[in-house]
């Protein structure tokens, strides 16, 4: 459940003044705390059709594309339609060259 303040005015629709320190009148709204379950809200949200309160965050599953790429002359093709792929850049690293050789200790 996730929980949040919120500032609510009361269901009855009733007014409540209350006259504060400055002998004005003010409108006294009490403060209530709001939990809610994050899948059964979006389920009653999505079966009235109330988009705009619902957020969709599209992102590349990378993993899985990268799987489907294919160097050729230089160039970064999907193997699916033998495309170029537009925002996919080639970085070159450096060869790290490791030797197998062990330096011996000298032991006294």
């Amino acid at each position: 459940m996730k929980e949040g303040g919120v500032g609510m005015y009361q269901a009855s629709g009733k007014d409540e003044l209350q006259t504060v320190n400055t002998g004005k009148n003010c409108r006294v709204v009490p403060e209530v705390e709001l939990s809610y379950d994050e899948a059964k809200l979006l389920y009653w949200l999505r079966q009235r059709n109330i988009g705009e309160f619902i957020i969709t965050i599209r992102k590349v599953d990378w993993d899985k594309f990268k799987k489907q790429l294919v160097l050729k002359d230089g160039q970064i093709i999907y193997s699916g339609t033998g495309e170029t792929v537009d925002g996919v850049t080639m970085l070159n690293r450096q060869s790290e060259h490791k030797s197998s050789h062990h330096k011996r200790e000298e032991v006294n």
